[in-house]
């Protein structure tokens, strides 16, 4: 498989939009993102965008659910749980309802990565916010693309360059909550 295939797989295998309309979406909180990014980016995504909605005032711990990630994240991230769902998709939906049940009052992240089953779609319709993730510069016209399918009727969203160098460095020990100065 070229690398433009496995790009686009990654991005927009899943838009089934007749399934994704009959799907039953779990009951999840009111403040909800989906992230999709690759596969071997989506631990930094996740990362990124749990320490933002963290940030918001008022905001509880994040409870953070990542399917398809290249490396998982640990149980813990700050304040922060996050949870590996279940390669199976009905499995993944019942996780998302059992970690939300037991979870604090806080946002909710879900995070997507490498390419999904069309039944993960149903989960990620009922966020409030969709995030595209992209780290290289051709990259992103696929996840602009990507975001343009994903995104539903009522959600807000975009898509992001994940951070480089330093920065993203800082972010993967375990930045969340703090503020890192390059010297």
């Amino acid at each position: 498989m070229s690398a433009l295939a496995r790009l686009t797989a990654t991005f927009l295998a899943p838009a089934d939009a007749e399934h994704v309309a009959g799907s039953a979406a779990p009951a999840i909180p009111a403040q909800t993102v989906a992230v999709i990014a690759a596969a071997e980016q989506l631990t930094l995504a996740a990362r990124v965008v749990a320490q933002a909605t963290m940030a918001r005032p008022g905001a509880g711990p994040a409870l953070v659910c990542t399917w398809g990630a290249a490396d998982p994240l640990p149980e813990r991230l700050g304040r922060a749980r996050c949870v590996v769902l279940p390669e199976d998709a009905a499995l993944a939906h019942a996780a998302v309802e059992g970690a939300c049940r037991t979870a604090p009052p806080g946002p909710l992240v879900l995070a997507v990565g490498g390419v999904r089953p069309p039944e993960l779609d149903a989960l990620l319709s009922g966020a409030d916010a969709v995030i595209v993730a992209w780290r290289s510069e051709r990259e992103r016209p696929v996840a602009e693309l990507a975001f343009r399918r994903a995104c539903r009727p009522g959600q807000t969203g975009g898509v992001f360059r994940l951070p480089d160098g330093w920065l993203a460095a800082a972010v993967r020990r375990g930045g969340l909550g703090r503020t890192y100065v390059r010297d």
